[in-house]
């Protein structure tokens, strides 16, 4: 559990923990090991979008729990209760997410009014949520109110004897949820309740507003703290840093467009004093200073692309690099093992050029004598340079070499390309730098010169009011300048101390991804059926964030995956960061509102063959479906079987719309095969490279 420098809290019935002593430096742990929570099972009660469950009592006693129903239920719902009664919060969709303290903040108005149409009026005080899990050693039960996003209505946090580890005697529902919100962080393993809670929305679920981490840079960069960051501490250190550098940020180009906004009110100021301004025989000089600034701020843009776009095949460069020296060496000991077969030295290099250019290669004699010659002693069996016996060759041994030949050919094509794709890339880089700086140049001349011609302008002979008003402008667009510097200043140094906790992530991402990448590589590959890979990315302004490779080819874009690509390969990213975080004894869960609309009928089996894999490795799935005859819940039931999966059929929990009670029977229908499939259950087998 996370080492705290404080203890948990003031309020009654708190369990405290033994602080280290001041002296000695706990060790930083070889990697997370987080008690991720696991939901033994849930109650909703007087949920009035259920209007035929009353009491809806679920258990998730096996690897997998599917909800399947039909559009317009509720199964969307259903995953936000789940997520309510846990952290208090619902997701807002029309958030900018701006840190994990914001968010947690912000986000309590949204959370307290999301059920209102979902819950009637008359419901709304006796509707709530009890939910029990484990979490570690610790069995949690709570009961919170569907309007209640920070209190709680009942909690008992007991050992595994039972026995009760906090005293919740005459606490009010607030104090309830405080008790709560502090133990679960620390049971967890992490700083904070509001980690928690961004994990649970940004990373653990998957849910209707298909949020994707690998295109978010932002909210990726604060998973990776917290998923590899070697302490929870750093993971928010991190984000308040990244946080109070974009607000400076901020400020600074706020207090630049004032003083702009300033420095035409000046120039308006002046010209109607007679003043003439150099940009008026062009065009007006706010419309020429915006057109310079914005035509910088684009050169820089491509400039920043195509640096990335070199870094990605330099990148490549250096893994064909590796495998043709690696080939290479393949090839060597293969002809060294068959060195004295007839086809090793025929295929040896002296003597294939000496027969293909009718030229020895070694005195370096022409004609073609010197073939027959060759061609002769090989016929014979014999060696042309030593003339010793030597054995015909078996089909297999030439097979291999000529096959490892052929690698090594297909390689040096694709290096010669990458290289070329390298030179090609740098001479843009280089024009789009060269572009760039021409246009900060240019837009430096145009204020300098148009600030020097404002001053010229000004009319010698002032009353005092104008006087007053210009210089009271000059003060206020030196302020704004001063505070643009401050602001630039302070961003600067937060972003310092930030490439500091960056370089811990760095070096931490490198301990893991021997276990890591694989275990995302393998997930994927089961879904799409092609090599892909993830690779560090780090930039000033992004930060920290993960690239998608498929094929060695980089995947920056949202537009280079299809739909259905990016949900589930995101899909793969969030488990396999789930199976990295959990301790052994405490492997958490995945909560999906399944996206099956975008699949095309190819992937929808593999799907289910990555969820599988996913429960079979002994992590949870919590998942909503539609009932349809999707081969993805086919796939994940006959994977799973009935004691690694339950189905439970919402369409009993609230009245059907006409047009599916009239097709109920295919509702029925699709439920028998599942459970069909499900009663057939088989272990899934381990995908090769083929599939």
């Amino acid at each position: 559990k996370a080492t705290r420098s404080t203890p948990r809290m003031s309020l009654p019935g708190t369990r405290r923990l033994a602080l280290p002593s001041p002296a000695k430096t706990v060790p930083a742990p070889a990697r997370p090991r987080l008690n991720l929570p696991r939901i033994r099972s849930l109650a909703l009660r007087n949920f009035s979008l259920f209007s035929a469950q009353p009491l809806v009592d679920v258990t998730f006693d096996r690897g997998v729990f599917c909800l399947a129903g039909a559009n317009g239920l509720g199964k969307s719902t259903f995953l936000a209760a789940v997520n309510f009664a846990l952290t208090g919060r619902v997701s807002d969709p029309n958030r900018t997410f701006l840190s994990i303290g914001e968010y947690y903040r912000h986000t309590a108005d949204f959370s307290s009014d999301f059920f209102d149409g979902r819950i009637d009026e008359r419901d709304r005080e006796s509707s709530e949520a009890t939910l029990e899990m484990t979490v570690g050693k610790q069995i949690y039960r709570i009961t919170r109110g569907m309007f209640e996003a920070d209190e709680l209505r009942n909690l008992e946090i007991v050992g595994e004897d039972g026995a009760p580890l906090v005293e919740t005697k005459n606490l009010s529902a607030k104090d309830l949820h405080d008790i709560y919100s502090k133990n679960l962080a620390v049971d967890i393993g992490l700083h904070s309740f509001e980690q928690y809670v961004f994990l649970q929305h940004f990373v653990f679920t998957f849910d209707e507003r298909r949020h994707l981490l690998f295109w978010d840079e932002k909210i990726l960069e604060r998973a990776l703290y917290i998923a590899f960051g070697v302490d929870q501490k750093d993971a928010e250190r991190a984000d308040e840093l990244r946080r109070e550098a974009e607000r400076a940020d901020s400020l600074a180009r706020n207090a630049n467009w004032q003083a702009t906004e300033l420095r035409k009110k000046l120039d308006d100021l002046q010209k109607a004093l007679g003043g003439k301004s150099p940009a008026d025989d062009s065009q007006d000089l706010r419309a020429e200073h915006v057109e310079l600034v914005e035509r910088t701020d684009e050169l820089e843009r491509k400039a920043q692309m195509a640096d990335s776009a070199v870094k990605d095949v330099v990148l490549r460069i250096s893994d064909l690099s590796a495998r043709q020296a690696s080939l290479r060496t393949e090839y060597e000991i293969e002809f060294s093992r068959r060195f004295r077969t007839q086809s090793a030295v025929e295929q040896s290099p002296i003597v294939a050029m000496s027969l293909a250019g009718s030229k020895c290669e070694v005195c370096g004699s022409e004609g073609a004598a010197v073939k027959t010659s060759i061609q002769r002693k090989l016929d014979k069996h014999q060696c042309p340079m030593c003339e010793q016996a030597i054995t015909p060759a078996k089909a297999r041994d030439v097979k291999a070499i000529q096959t490892l030949d052929q690698q090594i050919s297909t390689i040096r094509l694709s290096l010669s390309d990458a290289v070329k794709q390298r030179d090609r890339l740098q001479k843009e880089v280089a024009e789009a730098q060269t572009k760039m700086s021409e246009a900060r140049n240019a837009l430096t001349k145009f204020e300098e010169q148009n600030a020097a011609a404002l001053e010229a302008f000004v009319r010698p002979k002032q009353t005092d009011t104008v006087d007053s008003a210009i210089k009271r402008y000059r003060t206020q667009i030196e302020e704004l300048l001063e505070k643009k510097r401050s602001q630039y200043e302070k961003r600067n140094d937060r972003r310092k101390e930030l490439v500091v906790l960056q370089k811990g992530l760095v070096d931490r991402y490198d301990q893991a991804e021997a276990e890591f990448v694989p275990s995302f590589t393998d997930l994927a590959h089961r879904f799409l059926g092609l090599d892909l890979d993830i690779r560090l990315d780090t930039h000033q302004t992004v930060g920290v964030t993960v690239l998608l490779e498929v094929k060695s080819s980089a995947r920056r874009h949202f537009h280079q995956l299809s739909e259905s690509q990016r949900f589930f390969i995101d899909m793969a990213l969030r488990m396999a960061m789930i199976k990295y975080m959990s301790a052994p004894d405490s492997k958490g869960s995945f909560f999906v509102d399944t996206p099956e609309g975008s699949l095309d009928i190819a992937y929808e089996s593999r799907a289910g063959d990555m969820f599988a894999r996913f429960v079979h490795d002994g992590f949870g799935i919590i998942m909503t479906a539609n009932i349809n005859t999707s081969r993805l819940l086919l796939s994940l039931a006959e994977q799973c079987g009935n004691k690694m999966m339950n189905l439970c059929r919402m369409t009993t929990w609230t009245d059907l719309s006409d047009v599916q009670m009239e097709e109920e029977d295919l509702f029925d229908q699709a439920f028998q095969q599942i459970e069909k499939a499900m009663a057939k259950g088989k272990r899934p087998g381990r995908r090769t490279k083929n599939g």
